[in-house]
This record gives C-alpha cells, sequence and structure tokens, in this order.
C-alpha cells in the first residue's frame, strides 16, 4: 500500500472525509477503520493514532453529521422570513426529514453513536435550533409561554420518528411529495394541539 505523507491534523481530517465519502453507499454498520484508512491510503496503525477505536470514529463522525444536518436547516430557514413562525417551524421539519432520506446513512450516523457525548440532546444543533424557532413563535405570539412548555420534547420525538420511518423504514416508498404532506400535517397537529394545551391550562387556572 502506498503510504501518503500527512502533517498536523490533516490526517485526522483525511479519515472522516474518507469516512464520510463511504456512508455514501455503506451503513454504520459496515464501516471499519481499516476500510477508511485503505480509502485515504494509509496503514491501518496510522488510523489508529488518531482514532481509539472504531467507536471513536463513528463519535467523531456523528458530530459531522449532526452539523451538516444542522447547515441543511438553517440554509432551508434562510429563505423564510422570522416573522412567519408557524411557515418556519413547518420548513424545519420538512429539511429535517427531506435530510434523513437523501443522506440515510449519515442520518444514521448523526443519532447512532454517542458514547462519552454527555451534552446529547440539549447541545445538538438541530435540537437548539428547534428550541430557537419555538422560542420565536412566542415572540410572535404563535404559542403562549404554556404552549411553549417542552415543545421540542414533544415536536422533536415526532419528527424524528417520521425521519427514520421515511429513511429506512415502511414509508420508504412513499414519494417525496406524500411524506413532505405527512411533515405538514405532523407539524401542524403537533402545534394545534400545543395551543389546545395551553387554553385548557388558561381555563384550569380560571382565566378566560
Amino acid at each position: 500500500m502506498r503510504t501518503r505523507s500527512y502533517h498536523h491534523g490533516d490526517l485526522a481530517n483525511a479519515l472522516l472525509d474518507a469516512a464520510d465519502a463511504l456512508l455514501l453507499d455503506h451503513s454504520c454498520a459496515e464501516l471499519t477503520l481499516r476500510q477508511v484508512a485503505a480509502a485515504v491510503g494509509v496503514a491501518p496503525s496510522d488510523a489508529y493514532h488518531h482514532f481509539a477505536d472504531r467507536n471513536a470514529l463513528l463519535d467523531a463522525l456523528a458530530a459531522r453529521a449532526l452539523d451538516a444536518l444542522a447547515a441543511a436547516l438553517e440554509e432551508r430557514l434562510a429563505r423564510i422570513p422570522k416573522a412567519d413562525a408557524q411557515r418556519r417551524l413547518v420548513a424545519l421539519g420538512r429539511a429535517y426529514v427531506a435530510w434523513a432520506r437523501h443522506q440515510p446513512h449519515r442520518f444514521e450516523a448523526a443519532f447512532g453513536s454517542q458514547q462519552g457525548r454527555p451534552d446529547v440532546p440539549a447541545n445538538l444543533r438541530p435540537f437548539k435550533l428547534l428550541g430557537s424557532l419555538l422560542d420565536e413563535a412566542v415572540i410572535r405570539k404563535m404559542l403562549s409561554p404554556d404552549g411553549r412548555q417542552n415543545a421540542e420534547l414533544i415536536l422533536w420525538p415526532a419528527l424524528h420518528g417520521l425521519a427514520v420511518l421515511a429513511s429506512s423504514g415502511p414509508l420508504l416508498e412513499k414519494s417525496e411529495r406524500e411524506v413532505a404532506a405527512l411533515c405538514d400535517d405532523l407539524v401542524l397537529t403537533i402545534l394545534a394541539g400545543l395551543k389546545a394545551r395551553a387554553q385548557r391550562a388558561s381555563s384550569d387556572d380560571g382565566g378566560p
């Protein structure tokens, strides 16, 4: 095998680039450090200098995939005015599920390996982005503070479940249009439920 020369942190990034590229056609379960080293053109022992084991590689890939997912969500939201809080939440849902369908192995990598990462889920960029949109919804008076309470812990699992079903489950055969419609219905139904919950809470408290 021809060994290439790498300096400083270049090899670690090259290995991650190679692993990321392999995820286009391979699942996380199929990925090995030996395979990634071969793709870069270095000896497996060189790879182990940067990643102690396969789990360490998968954790680094997870962080990279989560950043890529967050970037895709931010790119989609950049097209929609902040004043339209509901439309932005619907768009985030669509973008989340669409990214999972178009990048199923990277989506698997993003959430499949979380060893040694105690910040999950509170500091995950996609999760934080959803939280910021819900905060915007309160500012825009689309949601009340009562409706906002724990809303991301309701909406995110539902979106994630749809993304899994649509990227590697029984909804995989649905068309893009059908999945987008399901996603819109999901987000709007949950938002309606959050508003109804807040109204019930207000009524129980003796409010108008």
